[in-house]
């Protein structure tokens, strides 16, 4: 499934608008609908509808994300991408600030060619793998794809265009901030992981797991992006 390049951001109509926390389309500009301050660094832009990202030191940070919502509790983040070939695993999404690790931070990122998986980290866990199940498109063919990790009753998954992803328990993980808290960051993590691409759409939802099923590859689903 190759998706459009054509998302627009509307809460209207989304029965979690509630729970959605972050939620940005860049259709002109890095703009978070609900509210937080974005800042670009480095080389970061957002051209043509996505915000673009080629090297070391490029980033957007939102000030003010309140890590403590997610908690222990269910969660979903997703995000419209596509992803640049090559290098080592690169960073989607953390609550880190793209500073300093620990505290109970998340990240989210992409697994490098030829693992055909993401990363997904919450302090105490570790960074395990979510491998795509087989028939699941390539992240790496230059298209635009749908990325989700989300937690449901504290089994971590993750799906790619709809398709299931292994999972991992993550029952005991309480996202609750990072060392410098306060700071969502797209594009990079502590550890220098800087994402090369571009980025649509993101939005981060919690206390709600919004796409069915958590360990099952029945829990397959086609992505409505009509609402990011």
């Amino acid at each position: 499934m190759c998706l459009g390049l054509s998302l627009k951001s509307s809460s209207v109509g989304d029965p979690y608008a509630s729970n959605t926390i972050l939620l940005a389309n860049f259709a002109t500009d890095a703009t978070d609908d609900k509210g937080h301050t974005a800042t670009l660094l480095g080389n970061a832009a957002v051209s043509g509808g996505a915000a673009v990202f080629d090297g070391v030191g490029v980033s957007i940070q939102y000030a003010g994300f309140d890590p403590t919502l997610f908690g222990t509790n269910n969660f979903t983040v997703e995000i419209v991408v596509i992803p640049n070939n090559g290098g080592a695993n690169k960073s989607f999404f953390n609550t880190g600030g793209g500073a300093v690790w620990g505290s109970n931070m998340l990240s989210f990122g992409l697994q490098p060619p030829p693992a055909k998986g993401v990363y997904v980290s919450i302090y105490g866990v570790g960074a395990p793998t979510l491998n795509f199940a087989a028939g699941a498109p390539n992240l790496h063919d230059g298209s635009a794809h749908h990325v989700v990790i989300q937690r449901v009753s504290g089994v971590l998954t993750a799906y790619l265009d709809g398709f299931y992803a292994t999972s991992t328990d993550g029952t005991a993980s309480a996202i609750t901030g990072a060392t410098n808290g306060g700071v969502a960051c797209i594009g990079e993590t502590i550890d220098n992981e800087y994402f090369h691409g571009s980025i649509n759409a993101i939005r981060v939802t919690a206390g709600v797991a919004r796409y069915s099923g958590t360990n099952t590859a029945a829990a397959n689903f086609t992505p409505v992006l009509t609402n990011f």
